[in-house]
């Protein structure tokens, strides 16, 4: 087909360009025969002769006559192709274009459609000639059209969003653009529809997904890179007290307290410019200079091409949080009465200040104060009068003391004082110091005089007298009291020679040894009460050891002799093998209690004690369920990975695990949610004196809603009154132990006596 095209072009264009030159080239050869060719003897009528001037003239006419025509032609035929050529590419754009395109007539009746507009409102092309344009749109806006058509169409150029209407009776969102054409003298319209549906559905989607974000909880900040605001939202306002445009255009920076260590942002710039989310707390500061705490996720967003172009940062207010944690904290490592360190932080320090001055070979001393017949103050005079007295002596070592040095508040009138970096002489002077204020305070009151109210003080040295944390505060203790001794209100330093006095200790050695060989324990209880049902629930074993000379000793006699030369491992195996077994041979008396056995810090490295429970478990029948594990936080936190396995394999027996002496340290709330435990015993510190003290009261309360959020009992110890009994009630605490509910006895004897003591406060 294409070759025939090609011959019968080749056929036109030489028939056009032939002819012409055809009849010139006769018409000039008759012209040349008649002045050449002729016989110069044959003479020629006049009236030939004219006609032969003739003929060629009309040749050479015709000749040039084709010619141009010929041009014409040629050139009529160029311009029809370059038309045909311009329309179809002009066709092939109309049809292939993203739009849909309709043209009307000046009474708005399509004429011509593309492709994309019939596959849009699911018309052929012929369906789509003689409708209006506003048949398209929904009913509604097809009345106002109708009404107004066909200026009505017109949108000015301008693209407006309406609703079409489909074939199908489909209605759909649509963006239409219509727009007043004039071809030769005629009014048309082009109308250019496009369907929006996608874009409708992702502009709600972001609309919704805007509005959540504006009306999230927490505060939500984006930036660009940089770290430029773009976007805060409403909650962001609320909090930090700046309006959007304060804030639009500037950095986060504007935030910052001075509070918080370069390196933590250090840390977050590094983890989000490396395309990592970063998770935090930080203290900032709100546009009244007010300080509030928040954490914050910051996540970097990135680009198709996986580039970070902005960051996302959405934090929330945690400031009620960090404050009663804060309180907890300083409840837990200060002595609420005093506003000095308590023991366990006094002996954190200590062990510090014992590394510094191993590390720098400097020297200290501590100090332990004890307040002479402190008792009769709260006896005589009650304890508002003991707690006044007490306050005033921690002011007076305050106001005595360096900024180096650290003075605590050990318990009840006990008071311990580290002097850094002093030698002996130095240490005197200061210890006299404090002897001389804290007497002529009492000097001062007649009533403290009246009393015999003093001081005694003992003092030990470092590195001299001792080179560890425990030896240190032990002969310091030692001092103390033989300065209590001998005379009291007096100061006594420990020397070498008194060494020699801890002697005892060695004995006690012996005595555990043969106890462990002759089996000279003895096993006590002391019950527990349920103070939701009144009833004695639990017992607490413990353990006592059998003097030579029948006598019984507590635990606090021997456990740290026993600690300090291996044979603690051997004393928990003792109980564990013991306790089982009586719950065995008294299955009549123990059925439906539970027993608590006292485990040591150093349960956990024992790997005989796992072996020896199962066994005992197994040959003695035991419910591991009614067994529960007691061991202090401090050991816990000493070895948490060794604790969380221990306690996890305990579980697995089915036995219950309890933290003892649950908040005498702050790490409790750090390390709570790591370990399955069931049961807190709260330590009998903040018990003792619970109806008189409202810092006790307030920790108290605090520990309950603490445990009640991690779903644990709770048990208070040290109950000794009625009036502890009816606050641990009111607070919702669930068990309690103590000389009020019951002394401890020796085992054979404990489980008729608590039955009774239940049955005595039942209805309380």
């Amino acid at each position: 087909m294409r070759n025939h095209s090609q011959q019968s072009s080749f056929l036109k264009h030489f028939c056009i360009i032939f002819i012409p030159f055809f009849l010139l080239i006769i018409g000039t050869a008759s012209f040349f025969h008649y002045l050449f060719v002729r016989e110069p003897h044959v003479t020629i009528p006049a009236f030939h002769r004219s006609m032969y001037g003739i003929s060629f003239l009309l040749m050479l006419l015709a000749g040039y006559a084709s010619f141009y025509i010929a041009r014409l032609i040629t050139r009529i035929k160029n311009a029809a192709t370059s038309a045909w050529e311009k329309e179809t590419r002009y066709r092939i754009l109309y049809d292939s274009s993203f739009d849909g395109i309709a043209i009307a007539n000046n009474e708005g009746v399509i004429i011509d459609s593309n492709q994309k507009i019939q596959d849009l409102f699911g018309y052929g092309k012929d369906e789509l000639q003689k409708k209006y344009l506003f048949e398209l749109l929904f009913e509604h806006i097809n009345v106002q059209y109708r009404e107004n058509a066909p200026f009505a169409l017109l949108t000015q150029g301008k693209t407006v969003e309406t609703e079409g209407i489909r074939k199908n009776g489909e209605i759909f969102p649509v963006e239409i653009t219509i727009r007043s054409l004039k071809v030769y003298e005629q009014n048309y319209y082009a109308c250019l529809a496009r369907d929006i549906s996608i874009r409708k559905h992702t502009e709600e989607k972001i609309r919704t997904l805007s509005h959540a974000v504006e009306q999230s909880p927490n505060s939500i900040i984006i930036t660009d890179f940089r770290g430029t605001i773009e976007y805060v939202n409403a909650k962001f306002t609320g909090q930090t007290g700046y309006t959007k445009d304060e804030v639009l255009g500037k950095t986060p920076r504007l935030l910052k307290s001075g509070k918080m260590p370069e390196e933590i942002f250090k840390d977050l710039w590094e983890t989000i410019l490396s395309g990592k989310e970063w998770h935090g707390e930080l203290v900032n500061k709100k546009k009244n200079n007010e300080l509030y705490w928040e954490r914050a996720s910051i996540s970097p967003v990135k680009n198709h091409d996986g580039i970070i172009t902005h960051f996302i940062a959405i934090k929330e207010d945690c400031t009620e949080r960090k404050n009663h944690e804060e309180q907890l904290v300083y409840l837990a490592e200060k002595d609420h009465l005093t506003g000095l360190i308590n023991r366990r932080s006094f002996s954190g320090e200590l062990e510090k200040r014992l590394a510094d001055a191993h590390r720098y070979g400097t020297g200290g001393a501590v100090l332990f104060i004890d307040i002479d017949n402190f008792k009769s103050i709260n006896d005589i005079h009650g304890h508002h009068v003991g707690d006044e007295f007490l306050i005033t002596i921690a002011l007076l070592l305050k106001e005595r003391l360096r900024e180096t040095d650290t003075a605590a508040r050990l318990g009840g009138d006990e008071f311990a004082v580290i002097l850094h970096h002093v030698n002996g002489e130095q240490a005197r002077k200061i210890s006299e110091e404090i002897h001389d204020r804290i007497r002529q305070y009492v000097r001062n009151d007649a009533m403290l005089t009246l009393l015999d109210i003093g001081a005694s003080i003992g003092v030990a040295l470092y590195p001299e007298n001792a080179k560890t944390e425990e030896e240190l505060l032990s002969n310091a203790d030692f001092a103390m009291y033989k300065a209590k001794a001998e005379q009291k209100n007096t100061i006594r330093f420990f020397s070498c020679m008194e060494k020699y006095e801890k002697t005892t200790i060695l004995n006690t050695k012996t005595q555990l040894k043969k106890a462990l060989l002759n089996n000279s324990f003895s096993l006590f209880m002391q019950p527990i009460m349920n103070l939701e049902h009144n009833t004695i629930t639990c017992f607490e074993i413990l353990l006592r050891m059998i003097n030579e000379d029948g006598s019984l000793l507590c635990p606090g006699s021997f456990i740290k002799t026993a600690e300090s030369y291996g044979f603690i491992n051997e004393l928990d195996r003792w109980v564990i093998h013991n306790t089982l077994k009586f719950i065995h041979d008294h299955h009549s008396q123990t059925k439906g209690q539970t027993f608590e056995i006292n485990l040591s810090g150093m349960a956990f490295s024992d790997a005989e004690l796992l072996p020896l429970l199962k066994e005992c478990i197994r040959r003695f029948s035991i419910n591991p369920e009614t067994l529960i594990f007691e061991i202090t936080e401090t050991a816990v936190i000493r070895s948490i990975i060794k604790a969380k396995y221990f306690i996890d394999s305990i579980r697995d027996l089915g036995c219950q695990f309890a933290f003892d002496d649950f908040c005498s340290g702050y790490s409790s709330f750090s390390y709570l949610k790591h370990f399955p435990v069931k049961y807190l015993k709260i330590d009998g510190s903040f018990i003792q004196n619970l109806p008189n003290s409202r810092e006790d009261q307030h920790l108290v309360r605090s520990i309950v809603q603490l445990a009640g959020g991690f779903d644990k009992k709770t048990i208070a110890e040290y109950v000794e009154c009625e009036n502890t009994v009816a606050l641990l009630r009111e607070y919702g605490i669930n068990y309690a132990q103590g000389y009020y509910i019951g002394r401890p006895m020796p085992a054979t004897e404990v489980i008729t006596s608590s039955i009774k003591k239940s049955a005595s406060l039942e209805g309380y």
